[in-house]
C-alpha cells in the first residue's frame, strides 16, 4: 500500500456552491479514483496502460480513444503547496517518468500526451491542463519540479478553465 503524505496545515478548499472553506486537502490517490473520474468526465472508458521504466518500476498512464485520436493523460493530485507558502497556493507534482513517457510515445501518429492535475474536494473536481511542452526542454530536474497553482480566490472568480462535478461540467473563461 502507498503511503499518503498527511498534510500538517488546512488550507483553502473550494466547495461545489464555488464558496471558500479551511480544511484539509481530499487528493485522489488510487488509479481506480483516478480512473472513475475520467470515465465520468469524457463520458467514455479510458484504458489503463501500464508503463514500464524497468521490470520493477511500472506506472499508470490512462488512454483515451475517439475519433482515430489516442490521448494519453499523466495524472496527478493538485494540492496544497505547504507552509511557508500562502494557504491558497496549489501544485501538481510533476514526475521524472512523465518526460520518458513524452520521448517515447510524443511521435506516434495521432497521438496526444496530456499532464493533467485533478482538484478534488466533497464531490468537486477541477480540471487543470498544464501543457508538456513548457516542461520537456527544461534542463531542471524533472524530479523535483512542482508546478504552482494560484488557487482559490481565481477559480470563485472563474478564471479557470473546466470545473466538473457529478452534477454540473461547465467551462469557464
Amino acid at each position: 500500500m502507498k503511503k499518503q503524505r498527511i498534510q500538517v496545515t488546512k488550507s483553502e478548499q473550494i466547495l461545489p456552491n464555488l464558496s471558500i472553506v479551511y480544511d484539509y486537502d481530499e487528493p485522489l490517490t488510487t488509479r481506480e479514483e483516478f480512473l472513475t473520474i475520467l470515465n465520468n468526465s469524457l463520458n467514455t472508458k479510458c484504458e489503463i496502460l501500464i508503463y514500464k521504466i524497468n521490470p520493477r518500476d511500472k506506472k499508470i498512464v490512462y488512454v483515451y480513444k475517439h475519433d482515430n485520436i489516442t490521448d494519453y493523460f499523466l495524472v496527478g493530485s493538485i494540492t496544497y503547496l505547504s507552509k511557508p507558502h500562502p494557504l491558497f497556493k496549489k501544485r501538481f507534482q510533476l514526475k521524472k517518468w512523465f518526460k520518458n513517457f513524452y520521448f517515447e510515445y510524443f511521435q506516434k501518429e495521432n497521438t496526444r500526451i496530456w499532464m493533467l492535475g485533478i482538484y478534488h474536494y466533497k464531490g468537486l473536481y477541477i480540471f487543470a491542463d498544464f501543457n508538456i511542452n513548457d516542461y520537456i526542454n527544461r534542463k531542471l530536474n524533472f524530479n523535483e519540479i512542482q508546478e504552482p497553482v494560484v488557487w482559490g480566490s481565481n477559480v470563485v472568480k472563474r478564471e479557470i478553465i473546466i470545473v466538473f462535478s457529478p452534477t454540473k461540467f461547465s467551462i469557464y473563461l
